[in-house]
């Protein structure tokens, strides 16, 4: 066995769920942080409220899917 299946196997799913739900959010932090940055924040407000609404209306759709 390598190294990297035996410490692989020591990883709790919790834990591994935990970290990657961590790693998505400090990614989407940065993503927003930078965003507003370039943008403004006035565009930056506009583009925030145009993804709220889309995600709503996604949202909506697939419950009937």
């Amino acid at each position: 066995m390598t190294v990297s299946r035996i410490s692989l196997k020591k990883i709790a799913p919790e834990q591994l769920f935990m970290g990657s739900v961590m790693l998505v959010n400090a990614g989407n932090y940065l993503y927003n942080l930078l965003l507003g940055r370039f943008l403004g924040p006035e565009v930056f407000a506009e583009a925030a409220l145009l993804v709220t609404m889309l995600l709503m209306v996604s949202f909506i759709g697939m419950t009937f899917q």
